[in-house]
């Protein structure tokens, strides 16, 4: 419809459209109630004293704080309004209007915001319909007239005010001796400048960005046994979610070994100016360092209160966990397979190999399995990791096992795919690649896929280990498989990732990365996720079915063998720049990062809002994911690289 035929049926859009014209920006600037292309024409007023103000609609009035600022006549879709008052503006888009039957007149509207909206009032007819709350997130309508049916909207009111951008402020401080594990005002000890303060930074991320950390300043510290030791940072940075500090010991006194911690306070709410006292602040966090003279360490603070807990092993944590049934199963490089309470991450068992175990568990009806580089693969008890049974290999196996139909698929640095019986561990059928799998198989509908070092990737008949068909390029051996929706998807050396029919290995598609893509795919909502090992470790989103690129994010570091798992909108995937990242699915941007001490290649899986992933600083950790959620993505629903309960208790047959 035409803005002539609009404006002969509606008086109230005649009126906004005269005052626009046809050339009109998208967003509209609206004072005193009237609708405005000059942001300097007219001026509402904010509301302090419970009174209406100017035109408003309200029957309420507007909430103590905001001002009213008024659409006259419909709104328009897809359209930006800007009201605007004595020292502030606010601004909403209306994202969807509802019109009658067969008729222009719009009675309904939803409309967004990233201000702070309290209360709308929509007038239609004689009547006036009030939002407030949780109401204002759907569909507001005018009221109906008095015949029963929906009016139509003749104007709407908005009480808003323009978002506070929140900023927070955090206190670190380095002492000496043993850090602070816990804060607890209430416990009678007292943690004050005289005693533990040492000194400090102050920091602030949001719209006042401060900091007041010097590079190269010294400081003495003096731990608890009474001896003075010398640190200098040689950087510091604070990005709102992370500090990082380089420390240095300049001098040491009657010691050989010096110990230096840094502790992270958030401070109290409203305080911008400088640190409060201590007992008036939220202990966050603290990491410890312990050096010889000369030597410099980097330490990493979490000042978001993200960390759960963390189960330290001996050695790297590369294998990717499952969890299921309230249990994390997880390999390290200490040789060991842990067992930990998901909950509390108290160790229930530990079963030790003669080797590395950088391979990931496959968990099935109370039975872990799992290879470890002393060539064997193992089926543990999930009650008490009493092994049940081990299978031999000729080479070491980095390989993870895949469950499907009572047999258990892995591969060995031997060249060989195997299958072997999960009740016995007795071997079924073996088949012979031209070099070492590492590849973790993938199994969907009786076919077997996983990739050799040889540049190939398999189809193998589940039941038998005849090849349906290969697929012959760069294919690194490292990247694992996926399959969704009759496609397969894997990374390459040659700076690629493939789309392979399911059923004959026909090349769909090909997308060019930046580097070799070492990292597992996933597919979750018709988008593959993916990292590549550049050295500013991109992590792509591309569309499952066109191989179009959607976005990128850059992680740093290369994204070397962490695969990417998705909750809830949100992809979280680990990075050789030593931390884990949470990334909007939708938009590629970071939702928040935690760092650890550590590369982090391990690939992360969610349960019931918690994300646990392992870490080369010898950690696994267990951290809130800000969601409820579970991994609903084809690698971890798959049981490619860890996985959950869900696909634990599902029909593999």
């Amino acid at each position: 419809m035409t803005e002539k035929e609009l404006s002969e049926n509606h008086p109230s859009r005649r009126r906004l459209l005269g005052m626009l014209g046809s050339g009109t920006a998208a967003t509209v600037y609206v004072g005193s109630g009237v609708a405005s292309a000059d942001p300097g024409k007219g001026r509402g007023q904010r509301n302090n004293d419970d009174r209406a103000v100017g035109p408003c609609v309200c029957e309420d009035d507007c909430p103590e704080g905001t001002f009213c600022g008024k659409i006259e006549g419909h709104p328009e879709q897809g359209k930006t309004y800007t009201f605007t008052g004595d020292d502030d503006e606010y601004s909403i888009t209306i994202d969807d209007v509802i019109r009658k039957p067969e008729e222009n007149e719009i009675t309904c509207f939803e409309f967004s915001s990233s201000d702070d909206i309290q209360r709308v009032c929509v007038k239609g007819g004689p009547d006036t319909s009030s939002y407030d709350g949780d109401d204002l997130d759907g569909v507001l309508c005018a009221p109906k007239n008095p015949g029963g049916q929906q009016a139509g909207i003749s104007n709407i009111s908005f009480c808003g005010t323009e978002a506070t951008e929140t900023v927070e402020c955090f206190q670190l401080d380095l002492v000496g001796g043993d850090p602070i594990e816990q804060f607890d005002p209430d416990s009678g000890e007292t943690y004050s400048a005289e005693n533990r303060l040492i000194e400090d930074f102050f920091v602030c991320f949001g719209e006042d960005e401060t900091e007041s950390a010097d590079e190269d300043e010294e400081v003495t510290v003096t731990p608890h046994y009474d001896t003075e030791c010398t640190f200098s940072w040689d950087s510091f940075n604070f990005d709102g979610e992370v500090a990082t500090i380089t420390l240095t010991l300049v001098e040491e006194a009657t010691r050989d070994r010096c110990e230096g911690s840094f502790v992270g306070y958030l401070l109290p709410e409203g305080v911008t100016d400088e640190p409060g006292d201590l007992e008036e602040q939220e202990f966050r966090t603290s990491e410890t360092v312990i050096l010889d003279e000369g030597e410099s360490a980097t330490l990493r603070i979490n000042l978001t209160p993200r960390l759960k807990w963390r189960f330290e092993t001996g050695n790297s944590v590369r294998s990717s966990p499952t969890i299921v049934d309230g249990t994390v199963y997880f390999g390290s490089v200490d040789n060991n397979v842990y067992a930990l309470d998901a909950e509390t991450g108290d160790e229930q068992w530990r079963f030790e190999t003669g080797d590395h175990v950088l391979s990931s568990p496959n968990v099935v009806d109370g039975t872990v399995y799992i290879g470890s580089r002393d060539n064997h693969v193992y089926a543990l008890d999930t009650e008490d990791g009493e092994e049940q049974w081990r299978f031999e290999t000729d080479s070491l196996v980095q390989s993870s096992p895949t469950v499907f139909d009572s047999t258990v698929y892995v591969g060995s640095r031997d060249s060989n795919v195997y299958a072997i019986d999960a009740e016995s561990g007795d071997e079924q059928w073996r088949f012979e690649t031209g070099d070492y799998v590492r590849s973790s198989p993938t199994v969907v509908d009786g076919t077997v896929y996983v990739a050799s070092f040889d540049d190939a990737l398999y189809a193998l008949d589940a039941d038998d280990g005849t090849k349906q068909w290969d697929f012959d390029t760069e294919i690194n051996g490292i990247s694992s498989p996926t399959v969704a929706d009759d496609t397969v998807y894997i990374g390459s050396f040659d700076d690629a990732l493939y789309a392979l029919d399911a059923d004959d290995g026909a090349e769909r598609w090909r997308f060019d990365t930046d580097a070799s893509v070492f990292s597992s795919p996933t597919v979750a909502n018709s988008t593959v996720y993916v990292g590549d090992a550049s050295g500013g470790g991109n992590v792509y989103a591309i569309d499952a079915q066109t191989g179009d690129e959607q976005w990128r994010f850059d992680a740093g570091r290369s994204v070397h063998d962490s695969s990417p798992t998705v909750a809830d909108g949100t992809v979280y995937i680990g990075s050789l720049d030593e931390s884990g990242y949470a990334i909007d699915a939708e938009t590629g941007e970071k939702q928040w990062r935690f760092a650890t001490a550590g590369a982090v290649s391990s690939s992360p899986t969610v349960v019931n809002g918690v994300v646990y992933v392992g870490s080369r600083d010898s950690f696994l950790y267990a951290l809130d994911a800000d969601t409820d959620g579970n991994s609903e993505d084809s690698r971890v629903q798959l049981g490619t690289l860890g996985h959950h309960s869900t696909w634990a208790d599902h029909d593999r047959s």
